[in-house]
């Protein structure tokens, strides 16, 4: 091709060369016009091609999946049971206070067992969320056979698979044996505690129609998708707004002021959210992800702070309790002894035997990774904690035990855990001489705050708090 500018050149050679015209007679001069650039036609912007809007799962065909669900147990159909689940599969069972995470093989072979005796499962207070790849199923379990009967929130993730509906992840979040005569630990109901990914505090669970506006989407693993508060939302939280909230962190209390209150959902989707049924990955409009994510997950109330305060345990009002730090020991005899004391602990024992039965599974013993001893005046507090996982279908464990040591003295377990929990900070609120935790449980696939104190020194240590985004993928 020939460059523009060498072209006219070429043209105005050419035209040099042509026969002049007559001399015409010299027109009266007038004020010369300055020769105007030669522009170049601007190129089209090319117009994206709009991604198509994807249709969300039909409600009424998630519930008539849950129907199917829960007919074959109740009729004790193991076939049309299995057909309801997904070819990847990833299924939690909580019993009481031991946890198992499953493939779908081993989920099904464990499902099996209990299909040998006449069961009753039932659901309360269910909901259904849908998005346009996967839809949330929410409800109340109450599952019995026999003399055993515990209830629990259940949560299934529901996907499409071909031309039908399965289920591709079920989790049972917590589980309460009825028989069992243990007392629930009363919280402390004042305290408010902060969020992964996002900064703030969780006030309440929130209902739909508190938010309202734009939706600010952030991070990816898991997705925080935040809007701002509608007329809905209660007086009573509205007027939080420019009132104070005090903020703990290492043993000193400082003041903050709450700017704003939103409804914030966290989210860690299924991974079908990015991909078709051939594994292929799905061009998405970030609008559309943002609405899908908030639809999808669980909305909090969440108040955000402005000030210098710093931490992740609070209160509403102004300091109300006094608090105080509790220092990390450096006493390498009491790490011994209290790794000893974990090692010989029938529950340890229980969980190593269980790792040792999995074919796929390394010989050996799954050792603590987390030991942090605190000394609180004359005793010594340590926090053990060990966890594993071979992968899904293998051994998965998780253990804590909190000990109370006299210096010099044989450990005395005040608190134990099927969970993997790590301690960020120790404190003393109302200084009655009990120790506070303030920590990360490795929970689902995402972390959470969580807190564990002991209402007195004769109940002993439990979890009275505890908070993770949504996690609804299938690892397996």
């Amino acid at each position: 091709m020939v460059p523009k500018l060498v072209l006219l050149a070429l043209l105005a050679s050419f035209a040099c060369k042509e026969k002049a015209a007559p001399t015409a007679a010299p027109a009266p001069s007038s004020p010369k016009t300055p020769a105007q650039p030669a522009t170049t036609p601007a190129t089209p912007t090319p117009v994206a091609e709009p991604i198509p809007e994807r249709a969300n799962l039909e409600t009424t065909d998630v519930e008539a999946l849950v129907e199917q669900w829960l007919d074959a147990q109740n009729t004790g159909d193991f076939q049309a049971y299995s057909e309801t689940y997904a070819k990847r599969l990833t299924g939690i069972k909580r019993v009481g206070d031991r946890e198992t995470t499953f493939s779908r093989d081993a989920w099904l072979d464990d499902r099996k067992r209990m299909f040998r005796k006449t069961m009753k499962v039932s659901r309360d207070s269910q909901s259904i969320s849908t998005g346009p790849a996967s839809a949330v199923v929410r409800f109340e379990q109450t599952w019995q056979s026999g003399k055993f009967k515990d209830v629990g929130p259940k949560q299934l993730i529901v996907v499409r698979e071909g031309d039908a509906l399965r289920i591709a992840r079920e989790e049972m979040k917590a589980s309460t044996v009825v028989s069992s005569k243990r007392g629930l630990p009363v919280a402390l109901e004042d305290l408010l505690f902060g969020a992964k990914g996002i900064e703030g505090f969780v006030l309440s669970p929130a209902e739909a129609d508190w938010a309202s506006g734009a939706i600010a989407l952030k991070g990816s693993s898991p997705f925080i998708a935040s809007r701002g508060t509608s007329a809905k939302l209660p007086d009573r939280w509205k007027k939080l707004v420019g009132t104070k909230i005090t903020l703990y962190a290492g043993g000193a209390a400082c003041q903050n002021t709450i700017e704003s209150l939103h409804i914030v959902v966290g989210v860690t989707p299924h991974f079908m959210f990015f991909q078709d049924e051939n594994g292929e990955r799905i061009a998405l409009d970030e609008t559309a992800v943002a609405r899908d994510i908030f639809d999808m997950g669980t909305p909090y109330l969440m108040a955000r702070t402005v000030g210098s305060c710093t931490g992740d345990i609070a209160h509403l009002g102004t300091i109300s309790r006094p608090i105080s730090a509790i220092e990390i020991a450096t006493t390498s005899g009491i790490d011994d002894t209290v790794r000893k004391a974990f090692l010989a602990s029938a529950e340890y024992k229980s969980l190593q035997s269980d790792f040792e039965s999995y074919s796929d599974s390394k010989p050996g013993p799954w050792a603590p990774s987390s030991l942090a001893v605190f000394q609180n005046k004359d005793e010594f507090i340590a926090i053990i904690a060990a966890e594993a996982s071979d992968g899904c279908g293998g051994f998965a464990g998780a253990l804590t035990h909190i000990y109370r040591v006299q210096e010099n003295g044989s450990p005395e377990r005040i608190g134990a855990f099927p969970a993997f929990f790590e301690v960020t900070e120790a404190m003393d609120i109302g200084s009655d001489g009990l120790v506070e935790f303030v920590g990360e449980t490795h929970d689902g696939g995402t972390g959470a705050v969580t807190f564990i104190g002991a209402p007195n020194r004769e109940k002993g240590y439990s979890e009275l708090h505890r908070f993770g985004w949504d996690y609804h993928d299938c690892p397996c």
